[in-house]
């Protein structure tokens, strides 16, 4: 298939984690986080939760979550080991996906995130389905989309991806991300 792209310098990982510690600005065991599951725990059984549910809710890695972020996709250049992280937003006409992809905008993640990867604005979006797609509905999203990502240096950091062509994808990488990753 002519339309793929070549990736063979590339690895790709899906859910990469990365990220998943950013917030953190040390790395390691946080001390309360024990203290914070055992005293979660109590209250949920204190209301009746069931001491199972309650052990798998307030567990603390479960908690660890919420201390970074976990972009869908990560592609690194194996020679140069340069790094960006692709987010995949895909809703219908209606809801907020494109909303949740502003984090990624944050002037501290972007810094964190660039000193690990060695790229300049390392985050790149794909926006899909019914946001994109839908005559009518789609608009807002299109607004909003272009709106944010009008912005130095950010504008080839978005595809909207009408109708899955698979051209526009690899077209997309070539232009955009392919450079980004040396």
């Amino acid at each position: 298939m002519e339309h793929v792209a070549d990736m063979s310098q590339y690895k790709i990982d899906d859910m990469p984690e990365d990220l998943k510690q950013i917030y953190r600005k040390k790395q390691g065991v946080d001390p309360d986080l024990a203290n914070w599951a055992a005293r979660t725990q109590r209250v949920l059984r204190a209301l009746g939760v069931d001491p199972d549910l309650a052990n798998r809710v307030a567990r603390p890695q479960r908690r660890l979550h919420a201390l970074g972020v976990e972009p869908d996709l990560a592609i690194r250049n194996r020679a140069k080991g340069t790094k960006i992280w692709v987010e995949i937003k895909w809703q219908k006409a209606e809801g907020n996906a494109h909303e949740r992809a502003c984090k990624y905008f944050a002037p501290g993640l972007v810094s964190r995130a660039e000193t690990l990867a060695n790229v300049v604005r390392p985050f790149y979006f794909v926006f899909a389905g019914g946001m994109v797609d839908t005559p009518g509905k789609s608009d807002k999203y299109h607004a909003a989309i272009e709106t944010w990502f009008d912005a130095p240096g950010w504008e080839d950091h978005v595809l909207k991806w009408v109708d899955h062509d698979p051209v526009a994808l690899c077209e997309w990488f070539e232009q955009s991300i392919r450079p980004a990753l040396g």
